[in-house]
């Protein structure tokens, strides 16, 4: 769902809350707390961008979209379902 720097990011941010446990461990929870509320925020801003995009490829203002392009929604639908079923 994420690029992979964003996911790189993510990851340090736990590692470095790990590695502080012996020293401060209610900082440590605290630094991991934030950095999952943060994950799941950039999640959930690019799942509803991604939404969006499936949304207006297939319902204009007409409602003339093509059985292809049709097609093609469902399959990204079908992948982005797939993909959330998954975490």
């Amino acid at each position: 769902m994420l690029p992979s720097e964003e996911r790189d990011k993510f990851q340090l941010r736990i590692q470095h809350a790990v590695g502080g446990f012996v020293d401060e461990p209610r900082s440590a929870v605290e630094e991991a707390a934030a950095a999952v509320d943060a994950l799941a925020e950039q999640i959930m801003e690019t799942l509803g961008r991604r939404r969006g995009t499936l949304r207006a490829s297939w319902q204009d203002a007409s409602g003339g979209a093509a059985t292809e392009d049709l097609r093609l929604a469902l399959r990204e639908y079908r992948r982005l379902a797939e993909r959330l079923l998954s975490l």
